[in-house]
């Protein structure tokens, strides 16, 4: 077994979490059981995830997307629930929403870049996605991506055929209209995101712009997966398991 404060102080150390500015809590959202032998990771607290937690047995669950937003006023209807589970079982909850999205090593866009064989220009994109470059056609882009992330795609296929530039940001990007300005300012006419709506359509024609969504879900599960694997070198010992719930979005 593991001491879970050298846990989370190890997984801290990674990904500075009260250093960025978020409007969700970073770190251990809800305090478990000190003694840690089996740890999971998941993209999102849900109470299926919670469940699932509770039935293989897991003593420290790692999310992406946490339990608290803007805060707790009251506990009723879905938060008591989980709390119920977290309460009846002891599981330490570990979450890292936007320090595990922008994380050179671990984070959902340093890996997305990797599997896509995009190179960062160093360039933050809409915060906390990347500007890249790369030498591909919009065809071998769509291609990688359905290999290497989800095979539906949302795509808006108004941007050149050849690319050389590319914004790319793991889930709800392209839900803000800033996103598409910002990359349309900077010259750059393709960007990859998880989701997006139909309002974009229009905007994406006109300004002749590429926009190819994967899922919110889907670009954001290599994250906790790999901040995952790094416990498990620290840890050898412990037993670890991915939670997968897709939510299709």
């Amino acid at each position: 077994m593991s001491n879970k404060n050298e846990i989370v102080q190890l997984l801290d150390s990674i990904l500075s979490p009260h250093q960025i500015k978020d409007y969700t809590y970073n770190g251990l959202q809800f305090e478990g059981k000190d003694n840690i032998s089996h740890i999971a990771c998941a993209v999102d607290v849900s109470l299926e995830t919670l469940q699932k937690a509770e039935e293989i047995g897991v003593d420290l669950l790692i999310t992406h997307h946490g339990m608290i937003w803007g805060g707790l006023d009251r506990i009723v209807s879905f938060d008591k629930k989980r709390l119920a589970v977290l309460f009846k079982n002891d599981i330490n909850l570990y979450c890292s929403h936007l320090p595990l999205d922008i994380h050179p090593k671990y984070g959902n866009n340093a890996i997305l870049m990797d599997l896509l064989d995009l190179k960062s220009t160093g360039e933050p994109f809409f915060q906390v996605g990347y500007f890249a470059t790369c030498q591909t056609t919009y065809s071998e882009l769509i291609q990688k991506i359905k290999t290497h992330v989800s095979e539906q795609l949302v795509t808006m296929p108004f941007g050149p055929t050849t690319i050389s530039q590319v914004a790319i940001c793991s889930g709800g990007a392209t839900l803000d209209l800033k996103a598409l300005t910002e990359a349309y300012q900077k010259g750059v006419h393709t960007i990859i995101s998880g989701e997006t709506n139909s309002l974009y359509y229009h905007y994406a024609k006109e300004l002749s712009m590429n926009i190819i969504c994967a899922g919110h879900y889907a670009t954001e599960v290599f994250g906790v997966q790999a901040l995952t694997k790094e416990l498990k070198n620290h840890y050898p010992s412990l037993k670890d398991t991915f939670i997968d719930f897709p939510t299709g979005f």
